[in-house]
């Protein structure tokens, strides 16, 4: 009463939010393992002057959402036609980012396939290079995060868990990649880095999926 100065505060249980519905559950410290050259991308401050230095524009925001519809398969993509759009996928495979951006503004397009019939984002994801993926993230149309391989109905994200590539698999699931599709064997990426002999990386995956659901429920219990 001497404290609040005649006036009584009450905490109203209801009121209180845990940081489990309001805060995403981040890669265990001991799992994360930045991808060459993914340093300074976690910094907002310097990936923004980076981005400014270097021409490529203002990063696109992403959000998450609960679960994105399906889409395309990736065996819809065109194969390269163009000079440019041959050299942006060897680019894209070699994992040179400059050429990949040279290719990009010379009219190459990222809404290609390669020799496998893989997109752009797939090849990037499977080989781990971070810096390629976010690229593609911001400058390619959102249809690609989702896009599955013909042969295997892998997503970028079943590329990477395969190949336990933690820092992209972050990126993805940041981006708003769906944690719960499923490949032609039935296998959501969360069981494809169990089997790759990850399992700190599928507690992720699996505690991202959990928070996603969690956080969709209270919106809808809110309206």
């Amino acid at each position: 009463m001497e404290v609040s100065q005649d006036e009584i505060f009450i905490l109203d249980p209801d009121m209180v939010v845990s940081q489990q519905a309001g805060t995403p559950p981040g890669m265990p410290d001991l799992v994360v393992e930045q991808a060459s050259g993914m340093s300074d991308w976690w910094n907002p401050a310097l990936r923004k002057r980076m981005l400014s230095d270097s021409g490529l524009g203002k990063i696109s925001p992403h959000f998450e959402v609960s679960e994105k519809k399906d889409v395309s398969h990736s065996h819809m993509l065109p194969s390269p036609v163009s000079s440019e759009d041959q050299a942006l996928v060897q680019a894209v495979i070699a994992g040179d980012l400059m050429k990949l951006i040279e290719c990009c503004k010379n009219g190459g397009s990222l809404l290609i396939q390669g020799p496998d019939h893989c997109s752009l984002l797939h090849y990037a994801a499977k080989t781990g290079n971070g810096d390629i993926v976010k690229y593609i993230l911001d400058h390619g149309p959102s249809e690609l995060l989702d896009m599955t391989d013909s042969e295997t109905g892998e997503t970028a994200l079943h590329k990477a868990a395969c190949q336990r590539n933690r820092a992209v698999c972050q990126l993805l699931v940041d981006a708003g990649a769906s944690l719960r599709k499923r490949d032609s064997k039935g296998k959501t990426p969360q069981d494809r880095a169990q089997q790759a002999g990850d399992p700190d990386l599928a507690s992720y995956l699996e505690s991202r999926q959990s928070y996603k659901v969690l956080t969709h429920e209270d919106l809808e219990t809110a309206v």
